[in-house]
């Protein structure tokens, strides 16, 4: 939840969602800003970032980044839903390349 609100925050929904007009993608990129910004919002983003282990302090901090428009916070976003990805399909990949000794079938995932 936190990558995927830091994504549309970055301005990164295209992806997910190519057919929705501009004006959609925009209006999800405000709110998303507006969810790790907003005092608002502050007891449940704090709530997701507890939940998940992690430090709501820097996730805002660098939210800050993605409101001013910095490049470079958009960038690391990026790579870093890719890291995840492909650490996640590297973890998959060798689940299902495993084999027991007994002969059964790998763990289901």
């Amino acid at each position: 939840m936190v990558l995927q609100a830091l994504l549309d925050a970055a301005g990164q929904s295209r992806g997910i969602n190519m057919r929705w007009p501009d004006w959609k993608h925009k209006a999800i990129e405000s709110q998303s800003l507006r969810w790790f910004l907003s005092d608002e919002e502050e007891d449940d983003f704090l709530a997701v970032c507890d939940m998940a282990g992690i430090d709501s302090r820097v996730i805002k901090k660098f939210a800050k980044r993605l409101a001013r428009g910095e490049a470079e916070a958009k960038l690391l976003v990026v790579h870093f839903r890719d890291s995840f990805y492909r650490k996640r399909n590297t973890f998959i990949e060798e689940a299902l390349d495993e084999q027991h000794d007994d002969g059964s079938d790998p763990p289901d995932i």
